[in-house]
């Protein structure tokens, strides 16, 4: 897994590519791994989320995207459950503890060879995403 500030070496590009800058959270490299026929996933409040490759495509990220110069955000989808899992199955934030708005960005979420492909402007009542970490719990 890799965190990137305005690159994504090692990792599979993105489709806004035009929108800068951003945050890169990858999660298979392109070398060194053998992804078709993979399970592949990620986990929301403990609850594994998960497919099987099915082309070897290494697409598996989360892009946190700003918008400086107001281009055009590509239209394309390939939504699945397992895309929208990490925002249907994530715990509201208690109100107190509420980020600013513009702490929020557009988000694309990937999941290359059969997983899904969204953005956050697809995804009814979602104006953004914002990466964190959380301190304090197990």
């Amino acid at each position: 897994m890799s965190l990137q500030y305005n690159k994504h070496d090692g990792y599979q590009g993105f489709i806004n590519n035009q929108l800068t800058p951003y945050l890169y959270l990858g999660m298979l490299p392109n070398a060194g791994i053998q992804h078709l026929g993979d399970l592949q996933g990620y986990a929301v409040n403990g609850q594994d989320q998960s497919f099987t490759n099915c082309d070897g495509n290494p697409n598996g990220y989360f892009v946190f995207l700003f918008n400086q110069n107001n281009v055009p955000i590509s239209t394309y989808t390939s939504d699945t459950d397992l895309v929208r899992k990490w925002n249907t199955l994530a715990t509201p934030s208690p109100q107190n503890q509420y980020l600013p708005d513009d702490f929020f960005t557009f988000l694309e979420v990937h999941f290359g060879g059969c997983g899904g492909y969204i953005q956050s402007n697809q995804i009814s009542g979602l104006q953004g995403a914002a990466i964190g970490i959380r301190y304090g719990r197990d």
